[in-house]
């Protein structure tokens, strides 16, 4: 494991060389800089993990400095150190995009548990980033887990050939996303790729969407009509849903497979066709079969590479990139600025169980950056967004939560209450809690309590 590289610039020595000392104890490989004038060129030259930044330095600004760093570094994080009489400078850096500050004189387990999580959120974004240009862009899917690289390694074998494909898996999964990779990863790419999804049609209507049929075959039929089978020539087609085909089609889409040809309705010549077969159920077949809804030729013939795409509960790792490709998707959408999870948002995203899968990690992360003015998502946006969207009862967070997350809960109850007791009143407010209106600023700041 690397050491993380962390740029200190403050243009006072001695709190320059007492911060490296302790940072170094806890295993940073620290560079220090006394000056701002050439905080942007080591940022270029240097990865860093971090940037701590005082704000209040001669020449260029800590603010001037934080702008340009966020516009040219995105991942890096800023972490303003701040006196107490550039509180409210630190304030506005924060709304600017800084990860967060410290006030001097600076809290060394304070400072280092910052920067531990600004390091985590920064490898958890680039990580989504990285994904998103690469993965995404071959398979359309986002992820680095065992489950998911299984999956990828099963396309690449499985897609330049012509052989037909189940693809399993609970609602949501990304199963439709796995036929896209299979055919844009395979010789058919340039010919189309088409779905239907045999559960939304009537089962009186699906014959003729996936056949088609003649001009007068029906009542009706003042034109012909190309079916999707005819449509997807030299291509790939998607049955999606296949377990709610009626069983009488079963038998039509079994001399499909068997002679490679299509009967259109009203035309007595079948016609030769050309089209690779992908089909998804979220059903277990096998036990349709046993139960006579599922003809068992018809099973076996479909049946021949399997590809199964476990829920997200069950990848977890998987979780973290995928909300942060749906975030920087819906900040493009929708104008935003949110820039990261809090550790308690990240906590709660990866333990929830997401019946719904990928498709419900979208509403939710698609609500919260719609309805945000804030630029960090923490818990509280999660639950609300998730209690929002479902109809089930109101959810919290499962099980025990780290100590540390158990005290900002109860200090944010703590000070509203107080805030609460005396009005709004910040001096009053801070003389009955018995700390400065500077460290009550910054304690509301925190838990963004206006």
């Amino acid at each position: 494991m690397k050491t993380p590289k962390i740029l200190a610039v403050d243009d006072d020595l001695t709190f320059v060389e007492s911060l490296k000392k302790v940072l170094t104890g806890k295993y940073y490989y620290v560079d220090t800089l006394l000056t701002s004038t050439d905080v942007l060129k080591n940022l270029a030259n240097t990865s860093y993990d971090a940037l701590l930044l005082d704000v209040n330095m001669p020449g260029l600004s800590g603010i001037e400095i934080l702008k340009e760093a966020i516009y040219r570094f995105p991942h890096l994080p800023v972490i303003i150190i701040s006196g107490q009489s550039t509180i409210k400078i630190a304030v506005e850096a924060m709304k600017l995009g800084a990860y967060d500050f410290i006030e001097k004189p600076v809290d060394a387990a304070r400072l280092n548990a910052i920067i531990k999580n600004a390091i985590a959120n920064k490898e958890l974004r680039e990580t989504a980033s990285r994904w998103i240009g690469e993965v995404a862009e071959k398979y359309r899917m986002v992820g680095d887990s065992p489950q998911l690289n299984k999956v990828f390694h099963e396309v690449e074998i499985i897609a330049p050939a012509s052989t037909k494909v189940l693809l399993t898996g609970e609602s949501g999964t990304g199963k439709e996303l796995v036929a896209w990779a299979l055919h844009y990863r395979s010789d058919r790419k340039e010919k189309p790729f088409l779905k239907i999804n045999c559960a939304a049609i009537p089962h009186d209507l699906l014959e003729s969407e996936l056949f088609g049929y003649m001009k007068g075959a029906f009542t009706g039929a003042s034109q012909s009509k190309l079916g999707k089978f005819s449509a997807a020539e030299g291509g790939t087609l998607l049955l999606d849903e296949i377990g709610e085909m009626d069983i009488s089609l079963q038998a039509k889409l079994l001399r499909v497979l068997e002679e490679n040809e299509i009967e259109v309705i009203g035309d007595p010549i079948p016609q030769k066709i050309d089209v690779r077969i992908i089909s998804a159920t979220n059903q277990n077949l096998m036990k349709k079969v046993e139960d006579g809804k599922f003809r068992n030729d018809l099973f076996h013939r479909l049946n021949v590479c399997r590809i199964h795409i476990p829920p997200l509960r069950e990848r977890k790792e998987d979780i973290i990139p995928i909300a942060y490709y749906f975030i920087e998707k819906f900040n493009n959408e929708y104008n935003k600025q949110i820039k990261s999870l809090t550790t308690r948002a990240v906590t709660m995203l990866t333990n929830h169980k997401w019946e719904g899968n990928i498709r419900e990690l979208r509403n939710v992360v698609e609500n919260i950056v719609l309805f945000s003015r804030k630029d960090r998502i923490d818990l509280e946006d999660i639950i609300a967004s998730i209690n929002k969207l479902s109809y089930n009862e109101e959810i919290k967070p499962d099980g025990i939560i780290a100590l540390h997350e158990a005290k900002d809960e109860f200090e944010k109850e703590y000070l509203q209450k107080a805030l609460s007791e005396f009005n709004g009143k910040i001096n009053e407010t801070a003389e009955a809690l018995g700390i400065d209106r500077t460290n009550l600023f910054k304690k509301l700041q925190k838990h963004g309590i206006k």
